[in-house]
């Protein structure tokens, strides 16, 4: 028993992404800079070889939004200029994980729970039109807290 998952973890996505970790860390912390390689230079070439094995191994769907992320998070670029080298600008890559957020949101139920707490209200009982302003509303509150 003890043999067969071990043989599951081998073909599983958390030993690639193992694997993956491995390679780039023994390039973050093997390779020195120099002869015109920087230490952002050698963080970037970490970051480029993990994404290009998860790419190769696991998926590539959402893939290049953690080569984005990693990007950022390796001090190799800003924030702005991520969004401006991959997609031009930073408003498709916040439609982009605003998406997922809603897919996440359809994919565990809590939309639908949403929707019918709204539906379920007392002062909508009657009156099939008012959950539209009511939702308005809330989308309204809930985008103004969060640009403030």
């Amino acid at each position: 028993m003890a043999e067969k998952a071990n043989v599951q973890f081998f073909k599983s996505t958390a030993f690639y992404f193992l694997v993956g970790i491995v390679f780039g860390s023994a390039i973050l912390f093997g390779v020195r800079p120099e002869n015109g390689l920087t230490e952002q230079g050698v963080r970037a070439l970490a970051v480029i070889v993990f994404t290009i094995w998860i790419w190769l191994t696991v998926n590539t769907s959402w893939t290049n939004l953690l080569f984005f992320m990693l990007l950022i998070v390796f001090g190799i670029m800003t924030p702005g200029a991520v969004w401006a080298g991959s997609m031009g600008h930073f408003a498709p890559m916040m439609i982009i994980v605003f998406y997922i957020l809603g897919q996440c949101l359809v994919f565990t139920g809590a939309i639908d729970k949403v929707a019918a707490w709204f539906i379920t209200r007392p002062f909508v009982r009657g009156r099939p039109l008012v959950p539209r302003p009511s939702l308005a509303g809330a989308a309204a509150r809930a985008t103004f807290r969060f640009l403030a």
